[in-house]
């Protein structure tokens, strides 16, 4: 599936961080292997795409958020 429409998906169903850790984490094992300036900063805007498409005030004590967070920051530094 087009990752548009995983991320629109994952929209319509209520953005759960659970839904956003395993797109993401499926986007970052596809890109890993050939690793560019490119394609790190694309994996960075998807990681920005899901926190900000992510409620904090109901995900503060869920682990698949924390990790989404967590990973931006690591990406970022």
């Amino acid at each position: 599936m087009q990752e548009t429409a995983v991320m629109e998906k994952i929209l319509e169903k209520g953005s759960k961080p659970e839904d956003w850790i395993q797109f993401l984490n499926q986007e970052q094992q596809d890109k890993s292997s050939n690793l560019t300036p490119g394609s790190y900063s694309h994996l960075i805007s998807l990681y920005k795409k899901a926190a900000d498409n992510i409620s904090p005030e109901n995900n503060a004590a869920n682990a698949a958020y924390a990790k989404i967070l967590v990973d931006l920051a690591r990406l970022h530094a």
